[in-house]
């Protein structure tokens, strides 16, 4: 080794780039007739791996020595590396002229005066204070947005744990006591209120005004990443877990409000500049107090919290109103120096990593204040409204249709099941015992002693896990639900059936329900049939259906497991009713015979008609909210049922016209496209799987003629419109709008849906007059409009 450094040493510059590429290579294979001489004035060694390439074979397919472990991951990266656009912290090997010119990587800062970078701190002016406050906001939704602390908190120098420990050191020197920090408006301090509390530091206001706006960046940070990180529902796309071993600050300030409270007090005489600075600090306290207090939740007094921090998030979305009809967002900047997108950059290894991009602050306050809303009305309205195991589900699943932000879902999952109850408040089986008897014929009288059966207790308490499961759905991302349901809860839902099955055959013969009515075997395939129709739902969402094969193939399926939700629903509220009806007839009866004992006999026609145990007339029912929002619900199945018997034959007719073409396959079938779309359901026995054959005969309209085709696929669309129409007008009202099944704004979409497909439909009637005009037509299968139903184009 020694002799080889000897070497290397006297070797010119040339002779040791020859050397490196020679000792590269195989020793059974150098390539010495390829290595210059010692007098040669060549620098560039390109060519010479060039003709190495050349010569290589399967016995030495490498350049380099086996224990150099040079693997294909570097050989990857290195093809990346220099590259002018990627983001890799390397010299690029050119610049042309019209590129930026090339910012190396800078090193953390180690405090406000560092070795390499000089931090700005005695001559901040106010409108720089508001422009470094408004590029916190820029970061802080980065944050939110999925960026990693690499790409969002730490972009910002003075959020480094060095430079904010720097700040504190200098604004609250460590010699001075703790007790003197305080300035209280009451002489005695432990009979202060906490909300007098105002810190004293020392320096200037904006010094503390920058000191601050880093400190509440990075506190945000800290309590953002346990949130996601405890729920543990994220994606990459939803947020990044990787920090690098960057450290994060720890104050040693206890209560994070009061820093904030004292800053809003710094300025005395309120500026534009100055309101601007107030209202950012009032959202960013609102923020992370909302933040702070829904991942802290206690069973006792669960209401009087959350309504507190729902109005904590009000006046933070107030605040950034205000701020954005501020004059003085555009003409403020903050200086250069505070922020660098490749600070830490040398950490993350030679592989490219991702470039960091920030957007207008204008436009990250837009975004804050959806994110910030979507805290109100998905987390804190979830937690104050739902009282029932339906409604909720109805709220959650409207919450996975509007794509929350991952911070809001994450605070769902961290609040839906604690301290051994559902939203802290309601016990589970409690809850699944309830949404049993809203769609069974179980008689009110008879809810004790079911739930004192040692076996239904035992089942219901089987149930709360799997259903949890189907409400903890709802949060997830939705590209992970369908392998979710898949791998989870299909197989689950299946031994739940079976065990259900048992128990109902149990229950039969003890005498307790009837063999007509068998309650737990239709309440777990109502369950799974609402998963399997979410799973085909969810692949529409996705874009999963590209072809017309793949759609037809999936309003089919479709079709045929809301016609088994719709039959079965239908067919337990019917029972429901009918044993409803009998229980007031009874109880009628029972209090007419009373009256009979009690009352004179003058009436002759009264008395025999109680006599015959007779009524006067049936009581009218009085249907209760939940009764509304069932019968909503069912015409919805119903209304999603039809549009899919429309859109598929719609596909049908354009097939028939020749102007959708059968696709032809090389290496697959139609068939193993189909079993392939719907493996997951192959292990589900009800409702049975279906397959192929069953798909050509169901969906072949080959025996009907064009006209009648076109004539029953408007009638389908006609249908869909008028009950679309019903429903804003007469459903819609009628139910409270967070317990609704569907929403206004989604119904309008599937009023579209309806329209534009008739409107379509049209044309292609009038364009089969004209063979000719045919050949011109092309298709084409919008999903904008709604994410689920399709409107097909013609043009």
């Amino acid at each position: 080794m020694n002799q080889d450094e000897d070497l290397s040493n006297t070797r010119s510059e040339d002779e040791k780039a020859s050397f490196i590429v020679a000792s590269s290579l195989p020793s059974s294979h150098l390539f010495e007739d390829l290595i210059p001489s010692a007098d040669s004035s060549m620098i560039d060694v390109t060519h010479l791996f060039q003709q190495c390439a050349q010569q290589l074979t399967p016995e030495y397919a490498f350049l380099c020595h086996e224990e150099i472990h040079f693997n294909l991951y570097d050989a990857m990266a290195a093809s990346q590396l220099g590259h002018e656009k990627m983001d890799c912290c390397q010299v690029p090997p050119y610049l042309t002229k019209t590129e930026e010119p090339y910012v190396f990587p800078r090193p953390p800062p180690t405090g406000l005066s560092s070795a390499f970078t000089t931090l700005l701190w005695d001559e901040w002016t106010e409108p720089q204070v508001l422009g470094f406050a408004l590029q916190i906001l820029v970061r802080l939704q980065a944050l939110c947005t999925g960026a990693s602390v690499g790409e969002s908190t730490f972009t910002c120098l003075y959020a480094h744990a060095p430079v904010l420990q720097d700040m504190e050191d200098r604004l609250f020197p460590l010699e001075q006591a703790l007790s003197e920090q305080w300035n209280l408006t009451n002489d005695d301090a432990s009979k202060a209120d906490t909300e007098n509390k105002i810190l004293s530091y020392h320096g200037t206001p904006q010094q503390f005004m920058i000191y601050v706006l880093s400190l509440s960046l990075s506190e945000i940070t800290k309590i953002f990443r346990s949130i996601v990180h405890n729920a543990d529902i994220y994606e990459e796309e939803d947020y990044v877990a990787q920090t690098y071993q960057i450290p994060l600050y720890t104050s040693r300030h206890q209560d994070i409000v009061a820093v904030f409270r004292t800053a809003m007090n710094v300025f005395q005489e309120l500026s534009q500049v100055q309101a601007a600075l107030g209202l950012v600090l009032s959202f960013l306290m609102g923020f992370y107090s909302s933040m702070a207090q829904l991942a802290k939740l206690s069973t006792n007094g669960i209401l009087n919290q959350v309504q507190g921090v729902h109005a904590i998030v009000v006046k933070a979305v107030d605040a950034l109103d205000l701020l954005l009809e501020q004059p003085s967002l555009e003409s403020v900047s903050a200086p250069s120096m505070a922020f660098d997108p490749y600070v830490y950059r040398p950490r993350v290894g030679n592989t490219p990593v991702r470039q960091v991009r920030t957007v207008e602050p204008r436009q990250a306050i837009e975004m804050l204040r959806a994110i910030t809303q979507e805290m109100d009305w998905s987390v804190c309205q979830l937690l104050l409204k739902a009282n029932s195991l339906g409604r909720l589900r109805r709220m959650l699943q409207h919450i996975s249709r509007k794509d929350v932000n991952i911070l809001s879902r994450s605070l769902i999952v961290l609040n839906l099941y604690f301290d051994d109850l559902l939203l802290g408040q309601f016990s589970m089986v409690q809850w699944i015992w309830e949404d049993l008897l809203e769609w069974t014929a179980v008689l009110e009288d008879s809810n004790l002693h079911f739930l004192q059966t040692e076996h239904v207790h035992n089942f219901l308490q089987r149930l709360a896990k799997p259903i949890y499961d189907t409400l903890k759905l709802q949060t997830l991302n939705r590209n992970r639900h369908r392998a979710f349901m898949d791998v989870i809860m299909f197989p689950e839902w299946v031994s739940l059936q079976m065990e259900a099955q048992a128990l109902d055959g149990h229950l039969c013969s003890e005498g307790h329900v009837q063999s007509s009515n068998p309650i737990f075997t239709q309440y777990t395939l109502v369950a799974t049939l609402r998963l399997m129709v979410q799973y085909i739902s969810v692949g529409f969402e996705l874009d999963l259906y590209c072809s017309h094969d793949d759609i037809g193939f999936a309003y089919w399926y479709l079709d045929f497991l809301l016609s088994g939700l719709l039959t079965h629903l239908s067919a337990m509220k019917q029972n429901k009713d009918m044993a409803r009806m009998e229980q007031r007839m009874k109880e009628t009866k029972a209090s007419t015979l009373n009256g009979s004992n009690k009352g004179n006999q003058r009436n002759k026609k009264k008395n025999q008609r109680q006599k015959n145990n007779v009524p006067e007339t049936m009581p009218s029912y009085q249907p209760i909210p939940q009764d509304l929002e069932a019968d909503f619900e069912l015409s919805v199945i119903a209304l999603k049922r039809n549009l899919c018997r429309g859109s598929l034959r719609f596909l049908a007719a354009l097939q028939q016209a020749g102007i959708l073409k059968e696709r032809r396959h090389v290496f697959t079938s139609k068939e193993r496209i189909f079993q392939e779309r719907f493996r997951a359901f192959a292990g589900i026995r009800q409702p049975p799987p279906l397959v192929y054959e069953q798909y050509a005969q169901g969906s072949d309209f080959s025996t009907v003629t064009s006209e009648e085709l076109h004539q029953s696929t408007c009638e389908w669309f006609l249908s869909c419109r008028r009950a679309v129409e019903h429903l804003h007008s007469t459903k819609l009202p009628s139910v409270d709008v967070d317990y609704a099944p569907i929403r206004e704004i989604e119904l309008k979409s599937l009023l579209k849906v309806c329209i534009g497909n008739n409107v379509y439909l049209l044309k292609l009637r009038q364009a089969m007059q004209d063979p000719k005009s045919l050949l011109s037509i092309r298709v084409e299968i919008e999903t904008k409009t709604h994410d689920q139903f399709c409107t097909i184009k013609l043009s």
